[in-house]
């Protein structure tokens, strides 16, 4: 795991602090069961409100933040992961596809692979391609995001 790096000067951005627990998620009604993987489905009644606000986010985070994002844990890596995907940051291309074939944060895969695809060019697919070629066949590598 890489060490964290201190936010920009100025700016709002902070690590989660702590795993995010399978009590945290039965106590919240608001959080969409992670079994169903529904975050973004028609039948989350949030989702219209949280796309919107995710768009908006996107827009408005800077590529330093972002890359302050990607220094810290896990849910800061999802986190950027997603940002950089929904509003299609090309230029994160290298260190996305570096950062999912290397593997180190758990949880974080998901939302480099969102990116990738969303990108949906020859040379996402490959990135792609080249992590299901190096992780699938692996029955010793234990991962949430294999």
């Amino acid at each position: 795991m890489t060490d964290a790096v201190p936010a920009p000067r100025g700016s709002r951005l902070r690590p989660c602090g702590r795993e995010l627990r399978d009590e945290d998620v039965r106590r919240s009604p608001a959080l969409p069961r992670p079994e169903r993987r529904a975050f973004l489905g028609p039948r989350w009644w949030q989702t219209t409100r949280f796309t919107r606000h995710l768009i908006a986010d996107a827009a408005a985070i800077n590529d330093e933040e972002l890359e302050a994002l990607l220094g810290y844990e896990w849910c800061s890596h999802l986190t950027a992961g997603w940002l950089i995907g929904v509003d299609r940051r090309d230029r994160f291309r290298v260190r996305i596809g570096d950062l999912l074939l290397a593997s180190e944060v758990c949880y974080s895969g998901s939302a480099y692979c969102f990116a990738l695809a969303h990108f949906g060019t020859h040379t996402d697919a490959a990135i792609l391609t080249a992590y299901l070629d190096r992780y699938l066949p692996r029955t010793d590598f234990r991962s949430s995001d294999t």
